[in-house]
């Protein structure tokens, strides 16, 4: 998505760009700094000034450990309707506590925050990890469909398991996804957009991505080919 602004994000400011991906009637009411949100909403992204924006979820429909099965109590896995509920920083465990099946070693739990989404500013080489491209006159938020936790966006599925069926991960159709935008408690919000199913993968066109130059130097610099152009 593509907000287009009069003015630069400044030191100090807060931006946060909220999504309601289920339905007006499930998801917090509020956004992670405690504003109403003018909408129920599930997954936010804060961005501030520094150089890596958090992306958030509200704390049932958290997926932190589920597929190692130790969520907590408070996760039930699905949008449920609250006003002011917890937010917490989307984090994907990697793998859990084992050991190597001889008592000699033991392998802790391991985390990804994967929430953190890296943020560009307009100087130097983007990264793939930039999800947020901030200039003077736009910001633009490119968020992955998975951690939305929409399992299957060509056929509009979004996360909704039943906790009670262990070996089975359920799923709803969306409304829509709807977009809440506030910048330092000023909010400007759009309208439920529901986008056409498709059941074969988009046409693709090859290029060369930004980061080639980088590996370039690095190969270089490793004495692995010519100076880079």
């Amino acid at each position: 998505m593509q907000i287009d602004t009069t003015e630069a994000l400044a030191d100090g400011d807060w931006l946060t760009v909220a999504f309601d991906t289920y339905g007006d009637d499930l998801g917090d009411s509020a956004l992670p700094n405690g504003e109403p949100s003018g909408r129920r909403v599930e997954v936010a992204l804060v961005i501030d000034s520094t150089d890596t924006a958090q992306l958030m979820v509200t704390q049932a429909y958290d997926l932190w450990g589920i597929w190692h099965g130790f969520e907590t109590d408070e996760q039930v896995l699905q949008s449920t309707a609250t006003d002011g509920a917890p937010w917490n920083p989307i984090i994907w465990v990697n793998n859990q506590p084992h050991g190597d099946g001889t008592g000699e070693l033991f392998f802790p739990m391991t985390e990804d925050p994967i929430g953190q989404i890296g943020v560009y500013r307009g100087e130097g080489t983007k990264s793939n990890l930039d999800g947020v491209v901030i200039t003077d006159s736009m910001i633009e938020v490119m968020i992955p469909w998975t951690l939305l936790n929409m399992p299957d966006p060509s056929a509009h599925d979004v996360f909704h398991d039943d906790v009670a069926t262990e070996d089975v991960r359920e799923v709803v159709q969306t409304d829509g996804v709807a977009v809440v935008v506030d910048w330092n408690n000023h909010q400007v919000s759009g309208p439920r957009w529901l986008w056409p199913t498709w059941d074969q993968a988009p046409p693709t066109t090859e290029r060369v991505k930004p980061s080639l130059a980088l590996l370039g130097e690095v190969f270089w610099e490793l004495g692995w080919g010519g100076e880079p152009e």
